[in-house]
């Protein structure tokens, strides 16, 4: 055991030999690397609201939002579809069309619950009591209720919360998106709406917006032609374009592209729409400061709001934090660090508020950063 012992702290003290020659090589190439994230950042600012290809399929949504059930006050419309697929994106699109507002009291009704939540008293109720406090809220009210990216297969739990709901009045929905078509079917009073991925016109459209600046690709018929190619190994998923688009933005010689088209990540795609290859790819591309600081994210929460303030102490307590300008703040080149991973579609709800960012990590992205700590430490859920 002892010899088992020593080899492992001799592979450790190894592995953090390479990563010092990796920093050495990467010093090269940190100042460049760092204006060419100011310049995608700005880009993809301006690009990340548009959504292509998804109008004809809002409209449908939309409709079966607005159009009544004819048997049940309260009905259940799920948006299925594989990762990345913008299931989620096309709930956004509906959800804040105007005409949505108007048809759901959906202000009114957000209001009450926050407060319902936020109120002091509500720590001490009971969960009968919390059940009450609900179907009060929901009586006699027109609501959408939206449940995103929902995993649980517990019909036994879905039914008890779709009990809880059926007191809103007629018109009513209860909106589910879900990669699994076994919940979808589930959980709807009616029959999913499938969501496919886009068309190879549509993928290139938006593949074009994230790769090229605006008019750029006039310039380069060559690259847009290799681009079209690569662009069907993502299958139609936007997610997976938009990663294929940021990973070769700004990139102008024709054999950076034809690498990106022949690399062997994308052969890993076993399963069809597989998100995890585009991100694998993007991953691979970056340096090895911010790969370490991205398999950081294997701690963190899917779906949760974080703050650059919270999370850089973490990364210079571990060491992670370098920049070969001693005169910078090490919070200033960690704002930049999520800047890249931001630009490289790694997180969503992104903010730039100056000194701090805010962000979530993308399910897709907390996945892969899993994959990748895999082998720096292990991970256990304290309920099991």
């Amino acid at each position: 055991m002892d010899q088992i012992h020593e080899l492992t702290v001799w592979l450790g003290q190894l592995k953090e030999v390479f990563y010092d020659a990796q920093d050495v090589l990467d010093e090269f190439e940190c100042e460049a690397l760092r204006r060419q994230v100011v310049e995608i950042q700005g880009s993809t600012t301006r690009k990340a609201s548009d959504v292509i290809g998804r109008d004809q399929d809002k409209e449908q949504f939309i409709e079966c939002l607005m159009h009544p059930a004819d048997d049940q006050k309260v009905s259940i419309i799920s948006v299925v579809g594989i990762g990345g697929v913008g299931k989620t994106a096309l709930t956004k699109l509906a959800f804040n069309d105007a005409r949505v507002v108007h048809h759901f009291e959906l202000k009114q009704l957000l209001v009450k619950i926050i407060r319902s939540i936020t109120s002091e008293n509500c720590n001490d109720l009971e969960e009968e009591q919390l059940q009450m406090r609900l179907q009060n809220i929901l009586d006699g009210k027109k609501f959408l209720l939206i449940l995103d990216d929902v995993w649980n297969e517990d019909r036994v739990k879905w039914i008890e919360l779709r009990n809880l709901l059926m007191g809103g009045a007629n018109g009513s929905k209860i909106h589910v998106t879900t990669r699994s078509p076994t919940i979808a079917s589930m959980m709807s009073t009616m029959c999913p709406y499938n969501l496919k991925g886009l068309p190879q016109e549509e993928c290139v459209s938006l593949f074009i917006k994230w790769a090229f600046n605006e008019g750029e690709e006039r310039q380069h018929a060559n690259l847009v032609e290799i681009g079209e190619e690569t662009v069907k190994k993502c299958k139609g998923v936007p997610l997976a374009v938009k990663l294929l688009g940021s990973l070769l933005y700004s990139k102008l010689d024709e054999r950076d592209w034809r690498i990106v088209k022949g690399n062997e990540i994308w052969k890993l795609n076993k399963k069809e729409g597989d998100i995890l290859s585009a991100l694998q790819l993007s991953n691979n591309q970056m340096l090895s400061y911010l790969k370490q600081c991205f398999a950081y994210f294997s701690f963190l929460l899917k779906d949760y709001k974080y703050n650059t303030l919270d999370l850089i102490p973490f990364w210079m307590a571990q060491g992670l934090l370098q920049s070969p300008d001693e005169n910078q703040e090490p919070e200033d080149f960690g704002n930049q660090y999520v800047d890249e991973l931001f630009s490289r579609c790694f997180l969503e709800d992104y903010s730039d508020a100056g000194y701090f960012r805010l962000f979530k990590i993308h399910d897709f992205a907390h996945d892969l950063a899993l994959s990748i700590a895999q082998s720096e430490c292990l991970i256990m859920n304290c309920q099991t």
